[in-house]
């Protein structure tokens, strides 16, 4: 574990994966991540996995690998359009529904990324609104979610962050079946 300040002074490249937990509002982590966008965007591009769960990022505008950001948006609904992806398959295909099933959606989605969930309305998925994605960047790989990865909404999303943990360290990558 590291503090937002070490960042600038820290080699990414000694770690498989990075986990950036969401609400990470205290001691400017954001405006010191956007600082070091690019070590993060060599780590990736190095092999790394950049995990990412945004919650609490709605308002920094943080760039991503590949020019991916997040706009803010809350939606009470997100469809699981993957539902086999080890990422979400504890959920079994459910609509994530809660006050904040998702705190906005990415922007710039590289047309290549695997969209895991979106914002839903009336049922649809919105494809437009992904809000959990996954792409590679170089060697490495970028999971981004813009969901809260706890359950104390009694929404199923506590699984999530294991899930996820566990799909980025045993790194065998999901591929949709054509």
């Amino acid at each position: 574990m590291k503090t937002s300040a070490e960042i600038s002074s820290t080699d990414l490249s000694k770690y498989r994966t990075i986990v950036i937990p969401g609400s990470q509002r205290k001691d400017d982590f954001y405006g010191q991540y956007m600082e070091n966008t690019e070590a993060f965007d060599r780590y990736v591009t190095g092999g790394g996995t950049l995990l990412l769960e945004l919650n609490g990022a709605e308002n920094s505008n943080l760039p991503l690998p590949r020019g991916v950001r997040m706009a803010r948006h809350g939606a009470k609904e997100n469809s699981i359009i993957l539902t086999n992806h080890p990422l979400v398959d504890p959920l079994g295909g459910q609509p994530i529904h809660a006050s904040y099933a998702s705190h906005g959606y990415l922007e710039g989605t590289p047309s290549d990324a695997l969209i895991v969930a979106t914002e839903m309305e009336a049922g649809k998925p919105l494809m437009n609104k992904p809000t959990y994605v996954e792409y590679t960047h170089g060697k490495g790989r970028v999971i981004a979610a813009c969901q809260c990865f706890h359950d104390q909404d009694g929404s199923g999303r506590g699984i999530l962050m294991e899930t996820a943990i566990v799909y980025t360290a045993d790194r065998q990558w999901y591929a949709p079946k054509k």
